[in-house]
């Protein structure tokens, strides 16, 4: 038991060090080279097709397995963890600003970041399936690509 606590801390090491790096990188990507909602919606995208491959990956208990889904994952939260703040600052008009971006933040995080634990526990009791929570991740990935190409993107336009 100690030794999988070992490497599951050891791997999560590994990735967040990695997101510390690459998160800088993603917000540059979306200022200079694609709209933020574009750079969102293809992360998302990815994150609803490859979710159910990795938490089968993660399942392996296998070493590097594991480490390469966690890898990925990391690389797949980078893209909102790099784009979003930018994003939300620009829906919001100046006197606005910081109201309009705390309460959709908090109130998302709250909402969504909350009840997953729950209901990802939910899922895997009601259907005896491990990966239940892939599912629910991607339904929820596909919600945000929809939301995304939907809304209008400000990205390099004068902030007001």
């Amino acid at each position: 038991m100690g030794q999988v606590k070992s490497m599951n801390m050891q791997i999560n090491t590994i990735g967040t060090a990695m997101m510390l790096v690459l998160i800088p990188i993603a917000g540059w990507v979306s200022d200079r080279f694609i709209r933020r909602t574009h750079f969102l919606a293809v992360g998302f995208f990815l994150l609803a097709i490859l979710s159910y491959p990795l938490f089968q990956l993660v399942q392996s208990g296998e070493y590097f397995q594991v480490l390469a889904a966690q890898l990925i994952f990391a690389v797949l939260i980078v893209f909102p963890l790099g784009a979003a703040p930018a994003l939300l600052v620009e829906l919001f008009p100046t006197d606005d600003r910081l109201t309009g971006y705390s309460v959709a933040f908090n109130i998302g995080i709250g909402v969504v970041g909350g009840t997953t634990p729950m209901f990802a526990t939910w899922l895997i009791d009601v259907t005896s399936v491990i990966s239940a929570p892939a599912f629910y991740l991607s339904v929820l990935s596909l919600v945000a690509v929809t939301s995304l190409l939907m809304m209008k993107d400000r990205s390099r336009e004068p902030l007001l």
